[in-house]
């Protein structure tokens, strides 16, 4: 009997356990909805981030004759395309052997529907690239370039433009042979933006696809052969923003340096300069905005050298920093 007691008191004990705990575990409705009225943190940002990184179409299998230098490949899973960049036999040169400027365009079963030979640009040993971060989604372009070109690829249409050049303000050095290159090229929402070496940094704007526009800084510092240029670029959301590209070679990094920590409506009519020190005003109640164009950054004046008039934030700047 005392046996049959404790088994029966067992079972109960197991049972409230698993009663207990599921009662934990359950979200109330208050949980619940409180859950989903909170901001995304971080955490759940980079899992968004690693959904869409994991979920990217994979590119077909498809395997063209020829060599395919790294990153020369590009799936464009709207139009189901796959661009390369590729040489083979009939590019070739005598001398500096693989030139790699044929641009050739398949179906998703791996059919080819179209080619085009690119032209040499400076030298055939010198390859054409598909730009690292170049599709734009809403015109549906791809960027390529060669030595000191620039091509797009319209996907929707499948036509490739007349090559473009970087633009400058001012002339421009020509170090060695390898001066002009482009080093880097990149999509920022609707501009193209890159950095030619010994020449510094480019921007074209792309709003109209079918004729990119050169964009012109609005301030540049020239300082020990190198060119520090500050663009003011219209934002998406209203306001510019302004932006000074740069290629480290000795990383190997390219960065745009945004300036503001939003877009802002700016007066880039009126800007104050003394030697690498700028003041760009702006059109609303927001002060002016104080940067030091060598180091690429805004600077943070203090409260009272706000207050003063351009030319006076100037001259402590040149004295003080």
């Amino acid at each position: 009997m005392i046996k049959a007691i404790s088994i029966s008191t067992s079972a109960v004990f197991v049972i409230f356990l698993l009663f207990f705990s599921a009662c934990e575990n359950a979200p109330s409705e208050e949980n619940s909805s409180n859950n989903e009225a909170e901001a995304p943190t971080q955490d759940s940002t980079q899992d968004k981030v690693t959904l869409i990184e994991k979920f990217t179409p994979p590119l077909p299998d498809c395997q063209p004759e020829g060599s395919i230098i790294e990153g020369n490949r590009f799936w464009a899973d709207e139009e189901k395309l796959l661009i390369v960049i590729k040489a083979d036999p009939s590019t070739e040169d005598d001398r500096l052997g693989e030139s790699h400027r044929i641009l050739e365009v398949y179906d998703e079963g791996c059919q080819l529907i179209q080619k085009e030979i690119l032209p040499i640009n400076r030298s055939a040993d010198f390859p054409y690239h598909i730009a690292s971060i170049t599709y734009n989604n809403s015109n549906q372009l791809l960027a390529i370039y060669g030595f000191d070109v620039i091509r797009f690829y319209d996907i929707k249409n499948r036509k490739l433009s007349p090559a473009i050049q970087a633009a400058f303000p001012t002339g421009r050095y020509s170090v060695d042979a390898q001066s002009g290159m482009i080093e880097h090229l990149e999509l920022w929402e609707q501009y193209l933006v890159g950095h030619a070496r010994d020449q510094g940094g480019f921007v074209f704007d792309l709003t109209n696809s079918s004729a990119p526009e050169a964009v012109m800084p609005i301030s540049e510092y020239e300082y020990e052969e190198r060119f520090y240029s500050l663009f003011a670029l219209k934002s998406d959301d209203g306001g510019q923003q302004l932006i000074m590209p740069n290629y480290d070679k000795q990383r190997q990094v390219f960065e745009i340096n945004v300036i503001l920590d939003k877009p802002t409506l700016l007066n880039t009519s009126t800007i104050e300069s003394n030697d690498h020190f700028i003041i760009v005003s702006t059109t609303d109640d927001t002060l002016p905005i104080a940067i030091d164009l060598l180091k690429r950054s805004s600077v943070d004046l203090p409260e009272i050298i706000m207050e003063k008039t351009p030319k006076e934030m100037l001259k402590w700047m040149q004295s003080e920093l």
